[in-house]
């Protein structure tokens, strides 16, 4: 299936009902009766381990939905009603709907079915598209001062066909690619998802190396990891560094 987005003019209040509309029903629909008058700021995803923090306004992304038992979904919804969230979007069989529409009429909290066939990373890519902002988290905040960064990392994917990110320097992912078809790891769909690179034990040689460089730095394949370029992202200038030099910002993988 290759969904259909309509793209909307940013604006200040976003319904429920404009991001389903510009969605289409390919890509996402609407279990049971909910209230898309409602509108959404952002979105969010669900931690099993983690509390619900209070984010009035976000759609709820629930990727591990498909693995918890009826009552877990019936009480993650009647917590994100007290938290006042928009919606939660989940991935489920068809055989599930019908209950999951029950929780959604009797939480008050509308449940969105997304397609099985579209990935949690784009879809994510495209409400914040649609909004006209980037997703925010408790890690790192995305407003549309980096719209620009996500457009640089969509060319540099068209180009070269491979998944690309943009890393600050606390490893936190503050862009990333969402090119349909582009070559993806579950390393890099980890680190998308949690919005922060994987741990490994490769991570602190490999940072060092990269940010004293001011070439591209090339890794092989490495177990499941597919090969990758990695080069330091630099801005400014610092007056400790030998003759001004610029000090790296941030990296692009």
């Amino acid at each position: 299936m290759s969904a259909a987005i309509s793209l909307v003019e940013p604006a200040e209040n976003v319904t429920l009902g404009e991001l389903l509309l510009a969605l289409g029903p390919d890509t996402v629909t609407l279990l049971g009766r909910g209230d898309t008058k409602l509108t959404v700021r952002g979105t969010d995803f669900y931690d099993a381990v983690e509390e619900l923090r209070e984010d009035p306004d976000t759609l709820l992304l629930a990727p591990s939905a498909a693995e918890m038992p009826s009552a877990h979904i019936a009480t993650l919804a009647e917590q994100a009603a007290k938290l006042r969230y928009s919606a939660i979007a989940v991935k489920c069989h068809e055989s599930d709907a019908t209950t999951y529409a029950a929780i959604a009429e009797s939480s008050g909290v509308p449940i969105l079915r997304v397609s099985e066939r579209l990935s949690w990373r784009l879809f994510d890519a495209y409400i914040a598209q649609l909004l006209g902002e980037q997703h925010h988290s408790e890690d790192t905040h995305r407003d549309r001062g980096a719209e620009p960064l996500f457009a640089l990392t969509n060319e540099l994917a068209e180009f070269f066909g491979g998944s690309v990110t943009i890393e600050d320097l606390g490893r936190r992912i503050i862009a990333y690619s969402s090119v349909p078809g582009q070559l993806i790891d579950t390393h890099r769909t980890q680190g998308i998802l949690t919005r922060r690179v994987p741990d490994s034990p490769l991570n602190d040689d490999q940072y060092r190396t990269v940010l004293r460089s001011d070439d591209p730095i090339k890794y092989p394949r490495i177990d499941d990891e597919e090969p990758r370029v990695t080069i330091a992202i630099r801005a400014g200038r610092c007056h400790s560094a030998p003759c001004g030099r610029s000090t790296p910002r941030a990296t692009l993988l």
